[in-house]
């Protein structure tokens, strides 16, 4: 039988069960001596299950694949020199949500971002799975059965109005422990590449199937709102940049170092040439209009651009 005692501290159910389990034991032989305290078996129960509770709701404690009583071999790996980090993407399928240029919709521009992330995480030594799958749920029982550690759902965003260029926002089942830093690490990575602003946050949404289902931790990325022109011209022509984008967040997350040669800066995921970033800033326009014709000069002479707004 092997254990690895490292991920199973790590486990709720197993540091419970040991803890309640030596508890039992020792209230067991001091009553073969007549001694019994003056607290409850059961109130020791209570506090180790409460103290529990309270580590597992800031990440200290964790549910990885532990089950049973002998460790499969993927947990057998984990926090040591030969742990190599699963991840499932799954990019959406939604292709009825149309953008507001190109003729094109989501599923297919989340697609070519997905193949992006896939290709930069396998470079970094990561084991990928992207099925592509139509069905959602099939995508995330892919996702179980391959023991991701993390589920990376990969989707562009909406509104109503259709007047919002927000930017980036991951959507996590709770902000909390090790959700919250996975998904600060793919946004800082992402926010700083996409146009808007506005919306840039963490989201709590325990409710979507992705974000409660998957075993992994998972990660939901809305990567910029394509329902305008910005957004979508944006998302379009920069399908590569965000793949990455996405992928050096979660090497971040793993503190896994990125690709030789693919050293960027974080801020704004330029690369970083013997230490020293250069940014080139082009123009600043009060005219939205101005702005917009400027970026078609650029286009037209060969160079990638996107507008910013700021304040």
């Amino acid at each position: 039988m092997k254990l690895n005692i490292k991920a199973r501290l790590k486990n709720k159910t197993f540091v419970v069960s040991t803890a309640v389990l030596v508890v039992a034991l020792i209230y067991r032989v001091l009553s073969v001596f007549d001694v019994f305290p003056s607290v409850s078996e059961s109130e020791i129960g209570e506090i180790i299950t409460l103290a529990v509770n309270v580590l597992a709701l800031v990440g200290v404690v964790v549910d990885p694949t532990t089950e049973g009583i002998s460790d499969s071999e993927r947990a057998m790996t984990y926090l040591t020199e030969k742990d190599v980090r699963v991840t499932e993407i799954s990019p959406s399928n939604q292709s009825g949500n149309l953008y507001a240029t190109g003729s094109t919709n989501e599923m297919v521009q989340c697609h070519k971002i997905a193949k992006a992330c896939v290709a930069y995480l396998k470079k970094a030594g990561f084991d990928v799975m992207c099925t592509y799958n139509l069905d959602m749920y099939k995508r995330v029982a892919e996702s179980n059965s391959f023991g991701a550690d993390m589920h990376v759902a990969i989707h562009t965003n909406a509104t109503v109005r259709h007047n919002v260029t927000g930017g980036t926002q991951i959507l996590l089942y709770s902000l909390a422990g090790e959700r919250k830093k996975a998904g600060q690490a793919v946004l800082d990575r992402l926010a700083p590449i996409t146009p808007g602003k506005s919306a840039e946050r963490l989201i709590e949404k325990s409710d979507f199937y992705e974000c409660r289902a998957a075993k992994g931790l998972t990660v939901y990325c809305e990567c910029e709102f394509h329902d305008t022109k910005t957004g979508s011209d944006f998302i379009i022509k920069n399908t590569t940049a965000v793949g990455e984008a996405i992928a050096k967040g979660i090497c971040d997350y793993y503190d896994v170092a990125l690709p030789e040669k693919d050293i960027t800066d974080k801020k704004t995921n330029a690369p970083i040439e013997n230490g020293t970033l250069y940014v080139v800033q082009t123009g600043a326009f009060s005219s939205k209009k101005n702005a917009e014709n400027y970026l078609k000069s650029l286009e037209k002479a060969g160079f990638e651009g996107f507008i910013t707004v700021t304040n």
